[in-house]
């Protein structure tokens, strides 16, 4: 009976110190687990930082990009060596010559061309008004085209400035397809916001 107990307890010693080492390497493992989980957590979060440090680089580089503020809400500069003009922000550039001295912009509803255009010339109507006016220092012509009826002189439908600078006609044309202005104030920001070079 003795023996039989002895050689029982013989038997179990191995397995608990068996089961003992398995414990002991579970827990090991399982520190080393927690461990690495906190290393991936923490580098995620620094690498979110600098995430966020570079977008907020970024946007102070942005905000300190020059833009010029001459031309009021709603209008683009649009600037050569010849001249520059504030020009409404719906129209876009869809007509240039090779020296870039006469350029267009259009719009379903409206055409602007502005530059040195010696051909410039339309028949007189009783509903043409020409008005004396002063632009970029220059004297300068501007001619507004109302619609004709029988009743009379109707609303403008097209602006024509024009003056001479170096001997040469400048001209800034506005004109709407269809329909008609109800007051010049557009066409007064444009035509007032025309920059030439200085004459040497």
């Amino acid at each position: 009976m003795y023996l039989q107990l002895t050689e029982s307890r013989i038997l179990i010693l191995p397995t608990i110190r068996v089961s003992i080492a398995i414990m002991k390497l579970v827990y090991i493992l399982s520190v080393l687990l927690v461990i690495f989980l906190i290393g991936g957590f923490m580098y995620r979060s620094s690498g979110n930082k600098e995430v966020i440090k570079l977008d907020v680089v970024r946007q102070e580089e942005i905000s300190d990009i020059p833009y010029d503020d001459r031309c009021p809400d709603q209008f683009v500069e649009y600037k050569t060596e010849q001249f520059s003009i504030c020009h409404p922000f719906e129209l876009q550039l869809t007509e240039s010559t090779s020296s870039g001295l006469l350029v267009t912009f259009s719009s379903q509803e409206e055409e602007l061309m502005v530059g040195y255009d010696p051909d410039k010339k339309w028949q007189i109507h009783l509903c043409n008004f020409e008005k004396k006016v002063t632009i970029a220092s220059q004297s300068a012509s501007r001619t507004a085209f109302n619609q004709e009826s029988v009743a009379g002189c109707g609303r403008p439908y097209r602006f024509v400035t024009t003056l001479e600078f170096e001997n040469e006609l400048f001209s800034i044309d506005l004109r709407k397809r269809t329909g008609t202005y109800g007051d010049a104030k557009r066409y007064d920001t444009i035509e007032q916001s025309l920059q030439l070079p200085a004459i040497p």
